[in-house]
């Protein structure tokens, strides 16, 4: 099985190399950035507020990118998110080092642009540019990226923390320094593109089915705003109630992400094997009862057993929830059409940054009020199930039409 992947066009491949190797700021910032912002004295609800701009920053971006690259080439799109991504990452670290307030809000919004122009265009080159019986495999490995990215940044982490004894300053500039390969290699891919032809230049909205676009959006906002609520602050939690340091929850994130990349690569053959429906429900069904244990745990802290459970269920919510995502962004890229797929995925950026933006609003507004993290983890569970009931109901929908086409 895991043959299909190397079969792959050298484009597609080197394409994904290098959106792995910027991954690996996006996951060095997720990992350690509010624990460098704590290290310099900033509370969890002011660097919870920063760290929102990001997602603000994809907000604004996605959607007028998402109208403009349909029908247009995306490598100078790739280009250019490659080249801003690392250029605003060191200086959002030089603004937070000088208490720069103007410019560290500058700097996270634009980062969130510059990875907006990075991962919007992916999809779509996929469906465009890979042959149809190998774009699960594509999209699969599109998003083991992140995962393979949280590995090597956690094995960064961990090695220049305990190794060389670097503070997290020092850790997140080399591994910007090291992502900025990936700014060589877009330059160097390619530049043969299979483009839809779509002759309409000016945007029309009624040339777009926003009915099931709208279906296919809304569980994906319900489960953006739970993760919202959580994931940008996962490693705070374990710092504040567990008392791990950057460097160990590096090495957790690490060790959690070689399991979920090598979930992510058993995708395709868990959906041909189970379809749709049962893939998405089971995996995001099991995911949410380990966060709940995860949340939990802050009622037991004093406990040395404790950290070992979270941790645990840190390991097993990781890849059950992750493993759905090449799922369900199938099932909506087939259920809303080919005429719909580029708008779909700046939708998707849209909804998962402006959901990720106003739940670090929210959070910030919880712990400012003294809202214990199990609670607001809890909140996180919620929403979650919401989303995961609304992708079971569509990808039942989606199945039971396909049955009805005896495709």
């Amino acid at each position: 099985m895991f043959k299909r992947y190397l079969q792959l066009e050298s484009n597609i491949l080197a394409l994904l190399l290098a959106l792995l190797l910027l991954q690996l700021i996006n996951a060095s910032f997720m990992l350690i950035f509010m624990n460098f912002m704590d290290s310099l004295g900033y509370p969890d609800y002011e660097s919870a507020d920063i760290v929102a701009y990001r997602y603000f920053g994809v907000l604004f971006f996605s959607v007028p990118l998402g109208f403009y690259i349909r029908g247009r080439r995306l490598k100078p799109v790739f280009i250019l998110g490659a080249i801003l991504t690392p250029l605003v990452s060191f200086l959002s670290i030089y603004a937070a080092e000088s208490y720069n307030m103007l410019l560290l809000y500058v700097s996270t919004f634009l980062l969130g642009i510059g990875f907006s122009l990075i991962s919007i265009p992916v999809l779509p080159y996929i469906l465009n540019n890979v042959k149809r019986n190998y774009q699960t495999e594509a999209i699969a490995l599109n998003f083991s990226t992140w995962s393979i990215a949280t590995i090597l940044s956690g094995i960064g982490i961990f090695s220049f923390s305990y190794f060389f004894d670097f503070n997290d300053s020092l850790v997140l500039k080399c591994l910007i320094g090291i992502s900025a390969i990936g700014t060589l290699i877009i330059v160097f891919i390619s530049d043969n593109e299979n483009i839809e032809d779509f002759k309409i230049k000016r945007i029309k909205l009624k040339a777009y089915d926003w009915h099931k676009l709208f279906k296919a959006m809304m569980p994906s906002f319900l489960i953006a705003i739970g993760a919202g609520l959580t994931i940008p602050f996962m490693s705070i939690f374990f710092l504040k109630i567990h008392n791990v340091s950057s460097g160990s929850f590096g090495f957790l994130g690490s060790f959690t992400s070689v399991v979920v990349a090598v979930a992510m690569l058993l995708v395709p053959l868990i959906k041909n094997k189970f379809g749709y429906t049962k893939s998405i429900t089971v995996s995001q069904s099991l995911a949410i009862i380990a966060l709940v244990f995860l949340a939990t745990t802050q009622f037991y802290s004093n406990l040395k057993i404790a950290v070992f459970i979270a941790g645990f269920c840190y390991m097993l919510r990781q890849p059950l929830m992750n493993m759905a995502g090449p799922i369900t962004s199938e099932l909506c890229m087939r259920y809303v059409g080919s005429q719909n797929q580029e708008i779909m995925s700046a939708l998707w950026s849209a909804i998962w940054s402006g959901s990720w933006f106003f739940s670090s609003q929210i959070f910030k507004i919880l712990r400012k009020s003294g809202i214990d993290y199990v609670y607001v983890f809890l909140i996180t569970a919620f929403f979650y199930s919401l989303g995961a009931f609304l992708y079971y109901l569509l990808s039942k929908e989606y199945e039971e039409s396909k049955s009805d086409l005896n495709i």
